[in-house]
């Protein structure tokens, strides 16, 4: 008789999937969450291919994923604080061990492959006999050996063998290569819900430039009004201020650079942000730290909008210089890089996205890191 374990390695037969999710918003993000926002995409096409999927998250579900939440509303009100995050990891340990929490049930014997999102949720190591995946979607190094994330990197490292990491590029696994890496696998979008109106209409799009993220000083959206402002192009600031931090670095440093070449959108959902991509002439990304991805890069390409960015974290993996827009590697030369982006072919960057950055793609990749733990 074939083991269900036997099964479950071997491609072709569906899989159980725990999909553990972070605290701080829920499944997928009504606004801003990049992380909730790929945990929302790839659970729905595990859906689609015909594996058993559940989801372990908070607030309520929006996912085509069986659910059960550790909180009933997201924990983004307390910011980001250790607390919540312990408590919802501890929830989960005990609801995959088999404890009965708020009328739920589970056992890790009924899944396959425990794939977690969360920063703590890896110290805990795996559950039993059943194998798990953490995929790390933050920097593991930073500027020097205080910096919180080079601290974060030490504590991947600290966890050793006990978690089987999946970097979500290679910039990010080649900043620590000595941590337990078992696959890379990029983020992934649905490319057809991305208009790409600019196609076959360059003139459907309008002349501002886009910056979108949330408002912290390593995201550089004083950056981009220098570099527009010098480059004469208008910018719509499409950011976040979820978090008392944000607010207060939004009044004491963007406010007074703010001028009628600079439209501000907060907040904004994502349909919103879509549609602005879709009609800017490009999207600018002046990061200042080792970004391990951004998705908003994959999302601009989708929309056959060329990006310009700095050279940071994995910025130059993600775009393809030169092809899919201008990477600069100082910011004196972000506002060059603006007036020479219409030089860039929006059919190449939509053809790009859907090449390596597809919500498909990114399932392949999964199943294949999950069979592989399931062999392990």
């Amino acid at each position: 008789m074939t083991s269900r374990r036997a099964l479950a390695s071997r491609e072709g037969d569906p899989l159980r999937i725990a999909v553990v999710s972070r605290p701080w918003i829920e499944v997928p993000p009504r606004g801003h969450g990049g992380v909730e926002r790929i945990c929302a995409t790839l659970v729905n096409e595990l859906v689609h291919r015909g594996h058993d999927v559940t989801l372990i998250g908070v607030g309520c579900n929006g996912t085509d994923a069986r659910f059960h939440a550790t909180y009933p509303v997201p924990q983004l009100h307390h910011g980001v604080s250790l607390i919540p995050e312990l408590a919802h990891a501890a929830r989960v340990r005990r609801l995959l061990s088999g404890a009965q929490l708020s009328g739920a049930q589970f056992d890790s014997a009924e899944f396959d492959i425990v794939h977690d999102h969360t920063l703590i949720g890896p110290i805990l190591g795996p559950l039993g006999k059943t194998p798990t995946v953490c995929t790390v979607h933050d920097p593991v190094l930073g500027e020097d050996s205080s910096d919180s994330y080079t601290l974060l990197g030490d504590y991947y490292q600290a966890l050793g063998d006990n978690a089987s990491l999946v970097s979500i590029s290679h910039a990010q696994r080649n900043d620590r290569p000595e941590l337990n890496w078992v696959g890379t696998v990029y983020n992934g979008i649905d490319t057809i819900a991305h208009p790409d109106i600019g196609l076959g209409n360059p003139a459907a799009r309008d002349d501002f430039v886009l910056w979108v993220g949330r408002f912290i000083v390593e995201k550089g959206p004083d950056l981009a009004i220098s570099a527009c402002r010098e480059a004469g192009l208008p910018l719509v600031l499409a950011g976040s201020l979820d978090e008392p931090k944000q607010a207060a670095y939004f009044s004491l440093v963007i406010e007074p650079l703010l001028g009628s070449d600079v439209e501000v959108v907060t907040n904004a959902g994502h349909e919103r942000i879509i549609e602005l991509m879709s009609r800017a002439r490009c999207l600018l990304h002046p990061i200042r730290f080792r970004e391990p991805f951004g998705l908003v890069l994959a999302e601009a390409a989708a929309c056959g909008t060329p990006v310009v960015g700095l050279n940071r974290g994995a910025v130059a993996e993600v775009v393809a210089d030169g092809i899919t827009g201008w990477v600069c590697r100082r910011t004196d030369e972000l506002a060059e890089a603006l007036r020479r982006v219409v030089e860039i072919d929006p059919a190449a960057c939509r053809a790009r996205a859907k090449q390596l950055f597809s919500v498909e793609a990114m399932a392949r990749g999964y199943e294949r890191i999950y069979r592989e733990a399931v062999d392990r």
